[in-house]
């Protein structure tokens, strides 16, 4: 972990904890290749969620499901990334904590 040009601290596995989740984006730009579309909404919407009339050039934005992780840790980490492929980024959190628990087994052992 990063503290100033001179220092830096290491975070051991034991210490972090992973977190996985869905998040539902509506992406204003270029949707990435590797992500899903759940549903789309319009640029100008009505409290009920129909287009605006009002507006001529009213147009669609996409609404694409990210998979988030949060890195955290007891001693001040907490990062957060949201991931593209929401089936990747479910697959790492998994695998993360296969790992960890591996880990301590492996530790008891010795």
């Amino acid at each position: 972990m990063y503290t100033n040009d001179q220092n830096f601290a290491l975070i051991g596995i034991d210490e972090l904890t992973v977190t996985f989740s869905s998040v539902n984006f509506t992406e204003p730009s270029t949707v990435p290749r590797d992500s899903k579309i759940i549903r789309k909404t319009w640029a100008k919407v009505n409290k009920n969620e129909t287009p605006d009339k009002r507006f001529k050039n009213n147009y669609q934005i996409p609404i694409v499901q990210y998979g988030r992780l949060q890195f955290s840790s007891s001693t001040g980490l907490h990062e957060e990334y949201q991931i593209s492929n929401f089936e990747f980024a479910e697959q790492f959190g998994n695998a993360f904590q296969e790992y960890k628990i591996l880990c301590r087994v492996i530790d008891g052992m010795n």
